[in-house]
């Protein structure tokens, strides 16, 4: 079935100059999905995958209602049934092993019911950490709270895909765990769900979707024959094993791994070639992988080129990766009318890449509690970065002036007139309420 997007409290804090300010309990949205509607109306919300199961019957302990996968996210969902209030003490996040390491995906943080308690950056799995004893993180007699484990580093182009194993211990001896999977197309080999270029390295991110396990064995690599700065093949790898390190100055480059590597079903992995005198990485890099079972191929393709036009003015085009982008914004929550009390008010923050290249504009759609959208045009920066400050739009409580759950999504425009739409980012705005005042 698919993951509803789940509504739930969490807490923030504000520190300046000498001013601290704890919000209550607040709502916030978890959203996300790629979009293709135009500024000012909003973006429909993608689901993630959510795997179908029957929940253990309810018991003298904790038990899981859902969980699922989404592009970025793992989401477990547990319910208490004990009969008394308990707190999370520790939770721990098994994930494949081929999606972290340098340059891969990493665990970003860890939340419970909202409050974030880890803030991650761990690049091999599997992934722990205790819990303050506090208040912040406690379930209630029947209540539902979801944990969540968010990664950073995900490609715009490549979701989350593999198993994930979530374990959850509580202060009254309770312990629940669970693993959840998210497969690409189902295929008759490992699939390669994605490839990037990191410096002179280009990673083919496999995953197997076989159903059973079977072994790496050997790639074949048809590379671009550069004669000037006489690139050639420095070294292959699978996953942390380097089985070739002879360099090869005339594709194609064939080797073979004397040990070849387990490769389990449901594992995620990668084949990693790394180029020496490598220039400009352009072209069509085909790579064929071998194994005990089966081969898979897949090709790589990164053109930059100077084409010139009828007036001989050269144009740069790129189509590396499809158009994309996605923000953030400084504040999860925030203080209404924050500027009032000498605190910050939002500001929203972007990247975006690919498509026809830059220069790139964007039109950023504000929404408030009540509905009504403001929209903002801005330029993007070289390095396809971009930056909403309140200053820009005219009012000093820009994104706090009302009390509510608020919204932002932005279109892209690049150089040659393609536009793309990012995911809705949210945050909540509330007054704390001062004793007896409802």
């Amino acid at each position: 079935m698919n993951a509803q997007p789940n509504i739930q409290p969490f807490q923030n804090k504000h520190r300046r100059s000498g001013v601290f300010w704890i919000a209550g309990a607040v709502l916030f949205i978890a959203l996300c999905g790629g979009l293709t509607a135009p500024g000012g109306v909003r973006p429909a919300r993608a689901q993630g995958t959510t795997p179908t199961f029957t929940p253990p019957t309810p018991s003298t302990c904790m038990y899981i209602q859902y969980a699922y996968v989404t592009e970025t996210s793992v989401v477990v969902g547990v319910n208490n049934n004990t009969g008394s209030t308990t707190r999370l003490s520790r939770a721990t996040l098994d994930w494949p092993s081929g999606l972290g390491g340098s340059g891969g995906d990493y665990v970003d943080y860890f939340r419970f019911g909202g409050a974030q308690f880890y803030n991650g950056n761990a690049t091999v799995p599997p992934t722990s950490r205790n819990v303050s004893n506090s208040a912040t993180y406690q379930i209630t007699p029947g209540q539902t709270r979801d944990f969540t484990a968010a990664f950073g580093a995900v490609p715009l182009n490549r979701p989350l895909y593999g198993s994930f194993t979530a374990t959850l211990n509580f202060r009254n001896g309770c312990s629940v765990s669970i693993t959840v999977t998210r497969e690409p197309p189902p295929s008759d080999c490992a699939t390669v769900i994605n490839a990037y270029l990191s410096g002179t390295s280009i990673y083919y991110v496999v995953y197997n979707n076989l159903g059973a396990s079977t072994y790496f064995q050997s790639a074949d690599l048809d590379w671009p024959d550069i004669p000037s700065p006489n690139r050639y093949v420095n070294y292959f790898r699978w996953g942390t094993d380097q089985f070739y390190g002879v360099n090869d100055y005339s594709p194609p480059t064939f080797a073979t791994d004397p040990t070849p590597d387990y490769f389990a079903a449901g594992q995620t992995s990668f084949f990693m070639v790394n180029f020496g005198n490598a220039g400009t990485l352009e072209g069509d890099f085909k790579v064929s992988l071998n194994f005990s079972s089966c081969s898979t191929t897949h090709t790589f393709s990164r053109w930059v080129t100077v084409t010139p036009t009828p007036t001989a003015t050269p144009t740069v085009t790129a189509t590396t990766i499809p158009l994309a982008g996605a923000s953030t914004v400084q504040f999860a929550a925030l203080l209404l009318n924050a500027h009032d009390f000498g605190l910050d008010a939002q500001t929203i923050r972007g990247r975006v890449l690919g498509g026809g290249g830059p220069p790139y504009t964007v039109v950023i759609s504000v929404e408030d509690p009540d509905g009504t959208i403001a929209t903002y045009n801005q330029n993007v920066e070289l390095d396809g970065t971009f930056e909403l400050i309140p200053s820009e739009t005219g009012n000093d409580n820009f994104g706090c002036d009302k009390e509510g759950i608020w919204e932002t999504w932005f279109v892209v425009t690049d150089s040659v007139g393609g536009t793309a739409t990012s995911s809705i980012t949210s945050w909540a705005v509330n007054f704390p309420r001062s004793h007896g005042i409802p």
